[in-house]
């Protein structure tokens, strides 16, 4: 792979930018079990290798994502609290 890919380590800081939807809120199954996915793609490091994929087979997202949230950093767990506002904001309305 090293002559497809590189990695590299930016020199600031940059934000991921979702395309096709925005990060969905987590008060719901159905949005729960998106939720799961989107915060484990941005942050759980990851591969589309079968040595290191997001999530066993066998596996439900909600479970992996369950498992690997007491090991985010709280550098990333203030930044997922923060996609979480928009909706608080919109529910107190």
């Amino acid at each position: 792979e090293y002559t497809t890919h590189c990695l590299k380590q930016r020199d600031s800081p940059v934000i991921p930018v979702l395309m096709g939807y925005r990060v969905p809120c987590n008060d719901t199954d159905e949005d729960r079990l998106k939720h799961a996915v989107v915060m484990l793609i941005l942050f759980k490091p990851w591969s589309n290798n079968k040595s290191s994929p997001v999530k066993a087979t066998e596996l439900g997202w909600e479970d992996v994502f369950n498992t690997f949230k007491p090991t985010v950093s709280p550098d990333h767990l203030r930044i997922s609290l923060n996609m979480q506002l928009p909706f608080q904001t919109r529910d107190a309305k």
